[in-house]
């Protein structure tokens, strides 16, 4: 099976209150899934965080689903009439949380959702509804982990490229870029925005420091997009990193061992994109 990477953001209150509570953005995320929350979508659909299991130190698995309420015909074996019987659906994925990357990785299952990035949306909801929220004041995010490299090989092979810009949202991520997005993404908060930008121009940009910031913005579920020559044509050309969300595959998650396993997957997967090994 294949399972998508995504990261959890925890967006932290202004208020000084919140840090009476003393919890780490690790800690936030393990008491939202331990609480097995619920959140209503449309009449009679809910999606539901269950099956929560620790796997190691920082590791945890759990289930996100679906249920709804359906009829089906059946035969009433009394009266040999046929007969609308209601029954519970309740179809549902795998998930993989590293607590101190704070990184997700979601079994597609096109039976619940027809993209794994709708399984997202959806878990985020499912966090926003429990009760860490209310206690903490805290909102949840869940993005995709975009796959740079073939972004990235388009700014190498490029012949110039005269603009590249990063989309990010408010602080969060421990490992995002300090020199450059650091200042802006704290900008954002001090502004109380939720996205921003932040570009550079030129006849022919270095694409080695823009290697670094399109890692980390790809770590962080942000966006980079840039505007390139490629060889041998008079046109620019626009790319954009989203589009190729990360993943990992596995043979199967279920028991302990799998789960670790795939959990260790993630983790290198993760690290690969955030910093290569040379």
């Amino acid at each position: 099976m294949q399972l998508d990477l995504f990261r959890i953001r925890v967006f932290l209150p202004n208020q000084d209150d919140f840090f009476r509570r003393n919890l780490s953005r690790g800690q936030l995320i393990r008491e939202a899934v331990g609480s097995k929350p619920t959140a209503p979508v449309w009449y009679g659909v809910h999606w539901h965080i269950g099956n929560v299991e620790v796997i190691d130190e920082t590791g945890v698995y759990c289930a996100l689903g679906r249920t709804t309420r359906g009829r089906i015909p059946v035969i009433d074996q009394r009266s040999g009439d046929f007969v609308e019987q209601e029954f519970d659906s309740a179809p549902y994925t795998h998930v993989l949380l590293d607590l101190e990357l704070e990184v997700c990785a979601i079994a597609r299952k096109t039976s619940l959702a027809p993209t794994t990035s709708a399984i997202a949306r959806h878990l985020g909801r499912v966090l926003m509804s429990s009760p860490t929220v209310g206690a903490s004041g805290v909102s949840f995010d869940v993005s995709e982990i975009s796959d740079p490299e073939q972004f990235l090989a388009e700014l190498k092979r490029a012949y110039a490229i005269s603009f590249f810009k990063v989309t990010l949202k408010r602080p969060n991520p421990f490992d995002i870029n300090a020199d450059f997005l650091g200042p802006l993404s704290k900008a954002i908060e001090e502004a109380d925005g939720e996205t921003g930008e932040a570009a550079i121009k030129g006849k022919a940009l270095d694409p080695v420091p823009l290697e670094e910031l399109t890692r980390s913005a790809a770590s962080t579920g942000d966006n980079a997009a840039a505007r390139m020559y490629l060889q041998n044509q008079r046109r620019s050309v626009y790319r954009s990193l989203r589009g190729d969300t990360a993943s990992i595959s596995a043979d199967a998650l279920d028991d302990q061992d799998d789960r670790h396993a795939a959990l260790d997957a993630v983790r290198a997967r993760y690290k690969g994109i955030r910093k290569p090994k040379e």
